[in-house]
């Protein structure tokens, strides 16, 4: 969704801050989920650190928002 929003953004000709974070947001946001201590772990009851992904998670819908109001502004 964050993708899609970014290239309507990117298609509008829009630039800005708001853009430029989300972008940044989109490329660092995978790696920083998949790195996480236990990340990498296959069995479900092993011990894992999910709240960073739940972290990326918000912050992703925050970028989606900060986006949508500017379009509705439009």
């Amino acid at each position: 969704m964050l993708q899609q929003q970014i290239a309507e953004w990117e298609r509008r000709g829009w630039g800005g801050e708001r853009l430029e974070r989300a972008k940044k947001l989109l490329a660092e946001a995978p790696v920083r989920v998949l790195t996480a201590p236990g990340a990498n772990g296959l069995r479900w009851a092993e011990e894992k650190d999910r709240s960073l992904a739940d972290q990326v998670r918000v912050e992703i819908l925050e970028a989606l928002r900060a986006l949508t109001a500017q379009e509705m502004d439009e």
